[in-house]
């Protein structure tokens, strides 16, 4: 017979384990802890541990159907506690917290309300004096990354408000409840997928702010936050999303130069610039563009080389270059991507549309391309 801290202890490896196998296997040792208790074996009675390791293991699933077994733990572990009034059995932070991340990752569109009744019952808890049931920044981080992943109108706004309500209690004296670049990220990732570039710039500059006023190092403006921004004002139809996109670059390359390496940016920050140039409507697009593909060609970093995506986004801007030799320039660029990968349809695509919309009446020329 084994007593609760060495299943505790199995439990807690098999969540290390990241094998389907391992959750199936935690839920019979939790049963098997039951059986054991209920036949006087009381050293095996489960734990608000045990059940927080099993929960937490339940969460890590890639499957959102597995995962969302986390929260059937929590609701069997609050009503034994509500049976028993054993307070070694109630939920913690961490187990309410665990049963939160599973909504966070995969959200359906009545999952934001069953976390947030979650979220009510942890403050319903601490409110009635169980200090161990406080929901902290983590609490509010993942009922922020629920709104920000789910399809429900307004989930930007909520998410933000959640983020500000957040942010005040902070600053009101709750040091559980310093916000961290994943609260704002994922605030910053709510207004992108909704398409509000505007929302999104004033983040991360929210951000910068209060990364440079009170030295937190919890905030960060780190290559994803950047890059996830410059990619809001590529898809937008703001006309001055080129500008942004630029600046953008520009303040990393500036804060990478002073040592902050975690503004380095990266391959995808580079394709993220290049997909501003691919949809706007400058006459110096590909000029710009060509100046981005060659420093990235010579760049001695191997991780900012080129790629099926770089190259293809590139051809796209020759072919809406209006330049009577863009077809020599997309064959000459579509030779250089063959040289070390695969050209996909959306490159060929981009030359065939290249040589459709060139004024160059050489038929000869054409057919040489094609």
């Amino acid at each position: 017979l084994s007593d609760s801290v060495a299943y505790s202890a199995i439990i807690e490896k098999l969540s290390k384990v990241g094998q389907s196998w391992a959750e199936k296997k935690g839920e019979y040792l939790l049963r098997r802890m039951w059986k054991q208790y209920d036949k006087g074996f009381v050293q095996a009675k489960p734990t608000k541990f045990v059940y927080a390791s099993l929960i937490n293991l339940f969460a890590k699933s890639r499957y959102p159907e597995v995962s969302r077994k986390a929260i059937d733990l929590l609701n069997e572990q609050l009503q034994r506690y509500d049976e028993t009034k054993d307070h070694g059995i109630r939920p913690n932070t961490i187990g309410f917290n665990a049963a939160l991340s599973s909504f966070a990752k995969a959200a359906r569109k009545d999952d934001v309300q069953k976390a947030e009744q979650l979220l009510e019952k942890m403050e319903d808890l601490y409110n009635k004096g169980f200090t161990d049931v406080k929901p902290d920044a983590f609490s509010l981080t993942n009922i922020i990354s629920c709104w920000a992943n789910s399809n429900v109108d307004g989930a930007a706004e909520r998410a933000e408000e959640i983020l500000q309500h957040m942010q005040s209690m902070y600053e009101n004296g709750d040091e559980s409840m310093r916000p961290t670049t994943v609260a704002f990220g994922a605030v910053l990732n709510a207004w992108a997928k909704a398409g509000n570039a505007e929302r999104a710039q004033a983040i991360v500059d929210h951000m910068e702010q209060l990364q440079d006023t009170e030295g937190n190092e919890e905030m960060v403006t780190n290559t994803v936050i950047y890059n996830t921004l410059i990619n809001s004002w590529a898809k937008s139809d703001s006309p001055d999303k080129v500008e942004r996109a630029e600046s953008i670059l520009k303040t990393m390359l500036e804060s990478y130069a002073k040592g902050r390496k975690e503004s380095k940016p990266s391959r995808i920050t580079y394709n993220s610039v290049l997909a501003a140039y691919q949809r706007s409507s400058l006459d110096d697009a590909y000029m710009k563009a060509n100046d981005i593909l060659i420093g990235m060609e010579a760049s001695t970093d191997a991780s900012v080389h080129p790629d099926v995506v770089t190259y293809s986004t590139f051809l796209n801007i020759i072919a809406k270059w209006d330049n009577p030799d863009k077809i020599d320039v997309a064959e000459q660029v579509l030779h250089r991507m063959k040289k070390k990968h695969k050209p996909n349809n959306f490159a060929y695509d981009a030359v065939l549309r290249a040589c459709a919309n060139t004024n160059n009446q050489d038929n000869q020329t054409k057919r040489k391309a094609l």
